[in-house]
């Protein structure tokens, strides 16, 4: 039972150490937002879909109103 913890553990750390990407295509244009760990908590995430947003040439203000941003 201890080894196979120490298995499931080692491959929670694997897990956690690969990069979470998030990637918009759009005709020629690819734009991609990235995380060094892939435990992303809700914060991090917002903040990611924001930059993303903003990166893909949406309107500050209109990302400002869908993520209710005040």
């Amino acid at each position: 039972m201890w080894m196979h913890f120490a298995i499931l553990e080692k491959s929670k750390r694997t897990i956690m150490k690969t990069p979470f990407v998030i990637t918009i295509e759009h005709y020629d244009t690819k734009v991609s937002v990235q995380k060094n760990h892939s435990d992303v908590n809700g914060i991090e995430l917002k903040e990611m879909l924001i930059t993303i947003c903003l990166a893909a040439g949406y309107h500050p203000n209109t990302v400002n109103e869908i993520f209710n941003i005040k």
